[in-house]
């Protein structure tokens, strides 16, 4: 245990190499808070480049786990070691802009009615897309889901709704309390964490963080976004060096999570539109509503995508048509660029792009594509 230390961050690592060192060297802009950079590994299995012993020269500890403890028992490793006030929790595809940091410490000492505070979230370095808003799950949010998949003509008012609440976080400049976090990056006091027990370690792989989130408020404690504090995170870049059995994982922490807080009832509620949404798209097919999506193809460069009318624009980007869950950009003028930088953090998969006049109202554009992986120096 060490003394006088500000503030301890904790980052689990499991086969993320450069991402690890490129979030560790992204602390060193902290300049004024005692810090404590503590690394958990969990039992990787691959480090060619001994990326964990150049890590060792960056962080202040680097706890080695002789088996895979999951993210949450990671966390409580970190946790358990901790000797600061405060704590961090992040992912090793993170990334600290300016003095976040600070910022997030700063907050939390002036309002100790705040359990957990996230800063501002981006997609990429150029700070293009904003991560999009997240709620605490519920029968409501499995509803409204359920809707925008299989009835997405019908379902209108719904995603504009949808657009609002998110348009409503990327704009707000003031701390803004939230039903959930995105958990990739959260600041918490330590103390609070200690008393909640930590993560829960029956999550397999997804859903500790939205647990705790549930825990915090029922506590009495506030989720709270502060806009000032940003930092990028390169989505899924950590996790999918672990891909294996990721969707059973997935399928099992939401149903703990659901079934914890939201009772059995939503549980089977949940299954069960699982069974049936396949069999309402076999009698329902949602061709209309594809073909509202203009299809730019295959690509490898990134794209411009004309949009009609002048003026400034809202851009949502996805990975499935609906728009459930969506990232966000502000554009202007006939057509809307995304820098090399937003384009090269994107996966290669299938993507939605839709672009609405300034209120998200009016529906301007919609196009569909799907990045292919940039051939490699030298290839054939």
């Amino acid at each position: 245990m060490r003394f006088g230390i500000d503030l301890s961050i904790i980052v689990v690592n499991y086969n993320t190499g450069e991402l690890l060192l490129s979030f560790l060297e992204s602390l060193s802009t902290q300049t004024t808070l005692r810090l404590e950079r503590i690394v958990v590994d969990n039992a990787s299995t691959e480090d060619p480049h001994h990326f964990l012993e150049t890590a060792e020269g960056l962080a202040d500890r680097v706890l080695r786990s002789p088996e895979n403890l999951g993210y949450a028992g990671g966390c409580n490793l970190g946790l358990s070691e901790a000797s600061g006030r405060f704590v961090v929790f992040a992912n090793a595809d993170t990334r600290v802009l300016g003095r976040a940091l600070e910022t997030l410490v700063k907050h939390l000492e002036a309002h100790p009615k705040t359990g957990l505070a996230e800063p501002r979230t981006y997609l990429d370095d150029e700070k293009t897309f904003f991560i999009p808003e997240f709620r605490a799950l519920g029968l409501r949010d499995l509803i409204d889901d359920a809707l925008l998949r299989t009835f997405p003509n019908w379902a209108r008012g719904l995603h504009r709704r949808r657009l609002q609440d998110n348009l409503a976080c990327w704009r707000c400049n003031e701390p803004r309390r939230q039903t959930a976090l995105t958990g990739a990056f959260i600041a918490a006091r330590r103390e609070t964490i200690v008393s909640l027990g930590g993560f829960d370690t029956d999550y397999p792989l997804y859903f500790e963080d939205q647990d705790l989130f549930a825990r915090m408020r029922r506590a009495g404690h506030q989720l709270v976004q502060i806009p000032e504090a940003e930092v990028v995170h390169y989505a899924h870049r950590s996790t999918i060096t672990d891909l294996e059995n990721a969707e059973a994982r997935y399928a099992a922490g939401r149903r703990r999570y659901l079934r914890r807080h939201c009772g059995w009832s939503t549980d089977l509620f949940d299954r069960g539109l699982a069974r049936i949404e396949p069999l309402v798209a076999r009698l329902h097919p949602n061709s209309s509503w594809l073909r509202r999506f203009r299809d730019l193809g295959e690509l490898t460069e990134a794209p411009s995508f004309p949009i009609e009318g002048s003026g400034n624009h809202v851009i949502e980007l996805a990975i499935d048509p609906y728009f459930v869950l969506s990232a966000g950009a502000f554009g202007s003028g006939e057509r809307f660029f995304i820098h090399r930088a937003a384009w090269n953090s994107l996966l290669p998969t299938a993507y939605y792009l839709r672009a609405w006049d300034a209120s998200g109202s009016e529906l301007r554009a919609a196009y569909r594509f799907r990045k292919l992986q940039a051939p490699t120096a030298g290839a054939d």
